[in-house]
């Protein structure tokens, strides 16, 4: 049941999605044309491999969040429902998100997501309960609508003529992330090495957000000029 319900709505998302119509773009000569502009593109580059790292930090280790409270005593269901808390903190902050984008810029957008991830895991690195899950669920979830729709607004405008061609290089990196987050965040929960790994994720989150920023600003000079 838990693998058919996701199927079926894959079903009735694709019949939905034929509806929409084509966004107008460039010919670039066929698929293989607009692969190589997108890989030979350094932006597109910079922008998966940021997606990646991001795959790894936020959709990687929040899979672990569940175990890691079974891993103090507490039941799946109960653990799950902590974990659920992503969720609602991606619904709530996504309207704030389409408010303050009239007001703040990219950059400043990304920083309030990474630093929610920062103060998820700086929390979690702190004492790991089912009270800090759902608190660093819902800051995850924060992330997710800041930080990563900047991210991905990002990607759909950097090679407009391939865009896409970089939109499944951005989720396939993502997703690719996150399947290296969850293996090497997995080894260290199979050792109760907890502690260790949210604090980890938590600089490499502070680094990624500074990464994330600096480069967006680097991006956005020559547009302005």
């Amino acid at each position: 049941i838990v693998f058919a319900i996701p199927a079926v709505l894959a079903i009735v998302c694709a019949l939905g999605l034929r509806r929409l119509p084509e966004p107008p773009r460039e010919e670039q000569g066929g698929v293989l044309a607009a692969i190589r502009a997108a890989i030979t593109h350094r932006w597109v580059l910079i922008v998966i491999t940021l997606a990646f790292i991001e795959g790894a930090v936020v959709l990687g280790v929040l899979t672990l969040l569940a175990p890691a409270l079974q891993s103090q005593g507490i039941g799946a269901a109960i653990a799950g429902l902590a974990t659920a808390a992503y969720g609602v903190g991606v619904i709530i902050t996504t309207r704030m998100v389409k408010a303050l984008s009239r007001r703040l810029s990219m950059p400043r957008l990304i920083a309030i997501g990474g630093t929610a991830t920062v103060i998820a895991f700086g929390l979690l690195t702190i004492h790991l309960s089912t009270l800090t899950v759902i608190i660093a669920a819902l800051l995850l979830g924060t992330t997710w609508s800041f930080q990563h729709s900047s991210l991905q607004t990002w990607a759909t405008g950097v090679l407009p003529q391939a865009r896409g061609t970089v939109v499944s290089l951005f989720a396939g990196f993502l997703f690719a992330g996150s399947a290296l987050g969850t293996a090497v965040g997995g080894s260290l929960g199979e050792d109760n090495r907890w502690t260790l790994l949210f604090a980890i994720t938590g600089i490499v989150a502070l680094a990624l957000t500074l990464i994330i920023v600096f480069s967006r600003r680097v991006y956005d000079g020559p547009q302005r000029n």
